[in-house]
């Protein structure tokens, strides 16, 4: 019998789960993914933390957040970031289904420039330079970059790299469109039905 907002993957996780020896070997293959995935921390010839003079140290956090390659970084960070998010959406969903309602997160935002161009908008008369100053004090990547730099975590010089990186990589995408020719009026219609 389907319950009144039941969802398709728990109808299927509901019959699945009546397979014992399936769901048993479910947990075992999530495991060992874990396991793989893992392994740089797990496996790792730097020691998962210690104590000295300065206070606790996480050398292995260190060299998962400061990899040999970009893709290694973004790979790391979104390990890091993925088991949090998903246990946050398995609960809310659980508690959505529970009766709950819906879960709303709010994440204000601020901007800082023009709704369009490049200009800061203080002359329009509808914010003070203060106001604009104080929400740029609060910006999360700032922050956690302060943050990462205290911590050891990301040294001055590596994040220096990737930002040189970016900007590097966002100028090559600027001068490409720049050089590219114009599309053709008709290429407007390309692709819509």
């Amino acid at each position: 019998m389907i319950g009144t907002g039941e969802a398709y993957f728990d109808i299927v996780w509901r019959q699945f789960r009546k397979n014992r020896i399936a769901y048993r070997l479910v947990w075992v293959i999530l495991a060992l993914f874990g396991v793989a995935i893992f392994a740089p921390v797990l496996a790792s010839n730097q020691p998962y933390w210690f104590t000295d003079p300065e206070g606790l140290r996480s050398p292995w956090l260190v060299s998962l957040v400061n990899a040999e390659t970009a893709i290694d970084f973004v790979f790391n960070l979104a390990l890091l970031i993925f088991f949090p998010w998903a246990a946050g959406a398995w609960l809310m969903n659980r508690e959505a289904r529970k009766g709950g309602g819906p879960t709303l997160i709010e994440a204000k935002t601020y901007r800082w420039r023009e709704h369009v161009g490049p200009n800061f908008d203080i002359d329009l008369g509808y914010r003070t330079q203060a106001e604009l100053s104080r929400w740029m004090a609060k910006d999360p990547v700032t922050r956690l970059a302060r943050r990462l730099l205290r911590a050891g975590v990301l040294p001055a010089a590596r994040r220096q790299a990737l930002e040189a990186a970016v900007e590097a990589e966002v100028a090559d995408a600027v001068a490409f469109a720049r050089s590219s020719p114009f599309p053709e009026p008709e290429s407007l219609y390309a692709d819509v039905d």
